[in-house]
């Protein structure tokens, strides 16, 4: 397991890391204290899967494929939220 630095919520959209290079076999995304949404380039607050307030999103590891490129993930991170990550990449 491995982590990124915590992003702190300025109501923007942020992508996880400009690395496209970066595959993760498994992601997980956490929201402290305020809820998240998670998607591609398109990420706003009003578009992508939401997650929760204290909530998790996993992406699990995908059968046959390379995994999940980290630089194609964006996260919209309101206001006085925390967004938390960890990834697999073995």
């Amino acid at each position: 397991m491995k982590t990124i630095a915590d992003i702190a919520g300025n109501n923007a959209v942020h992508q996880l890391t400009t690395n496209m290079q970066l595959f993760a076999t498994a992601v997980y995304l956490g929201a402290v204290a305020g809820p998240i949404r998670v998607g591609d380039a398109n990420t706003t607050s009003a578009r992508g899967v939401q997650v929760p307030t204290g909530g998790v999103l996993s992406l699990l590891p995908k059968e046959n494929l390379p995994g999940y490129q980290l630089g194609g993930i964006y996260v919209y991170v309101p206001n006085g939220t925390t967004l938390t990550i960890a990834y697999d990449d073995e």
